[in-house]
């Protein structure tokens, strides 16, 4: 399914490649792009001067549209493929569905892209659920098994820039779009797609806690709904089931 604004995630990682942690854009709610192309933010107010860590935890558009030229989509794909997004299953748990990232995309593509909402970007739950796993553990991709161990495999990916994800991630939880949706100690991102043909919107929420130790990783899919609004309530309920003694 196309996973919304989760993928700014990997966005984030090839932005951080290309030296723009501190490129800051004004959000007025909404983006003109070099194609002549207006794309909204879902804040149609705006949120002011962003940069990456906070355009992570607001999760903004605009700021992700205007930093999409400088984003190599072969670098993208390779950055997906090693936190697990689109990269193959171990041969005993085979999946009928996989991961579809295309091999180019076209330049005029590339901001519906990088934040998820471009129909050649389909990703399973499951897949998420790994990548959160490199970010919780800053390099570390497990392998979700159904039965046995996990297996756990270290990326190459730089710990300093899975570090900033991680606070991007705190960041939402604490002061972006999940303020008062999570308990405290939980680092999550939230993400809305388009469901296929125009039947409205389907919403998600990744994330992992606790935040100083993680011990779990979650990925929470709402079918109907948006991310903040509709799946976050579940996965308070799932961080507040783990939390009783």
């Amino acid at each position: 399914m196309p996973p919304g604004s989760v993928m700014k995630l990997v966005a984030a990682l090839a932005l951080l490649e290309a030296g723009r942690e501190e490129a800051s854009y004004t959000c007025r709610g909404q983006h003109l792009d070099r194609f002549g192309v207006e794309r909204p933010c879902w804040n149609r107010e705006g949120h002011g001067e962003v940069r990456l860590r906070t355009a992570l935890g607001l999760s903004c558009n605009a700021w992700f549209y205007e930093q999409a030229p400088h984003i190599r989509w072969e670098r993208y794909r390779a950055l997906a493929l090693e936190l697990g997004i689109g990269a193959p299953w171990p041969r005993d748990q085979p999946l009928k569905v996989v991961d579809e990232l295309p091999l180019e995309v076209a330049a005029a593509d590339l901001p519906d892209v990088v934040v998820g909402d471009h129909p050649s970007v389909r990703v399973t739950p499951l897949s998420l659920l790994r990548a959160v796993s490199v970010i919780a553990s800053r390099g570390l991709l497990i392998e979700p098994r159904f039965h046995g161990p996990s297996e756990r495999t270290l990326t190459s990916l730089d710990r300093g820039a899975l570090e900033l994800l991680a606070l991007g991630m705190e960041e939402a939880t604490q002061s972006g779009t999940l303020l008062g949706a999570l308990p405290p100690g939980v680092a999550a991102k939230t993400g809305t797609a388009p469901r296929p043909g125009g039947l409205g919107t389907r919403g998600f929420v990744v994330g992992y806690f606790p935040i100083g130790r993680p011990r779990y990783a979650f990925v929470v899919v709402k079918d109907r709904g948006r991310g903040a609004k509709d799946a976050a309530p579940f996965a308070r309920a799932m961080v507040a089931a783990e939390a009783r003694p």
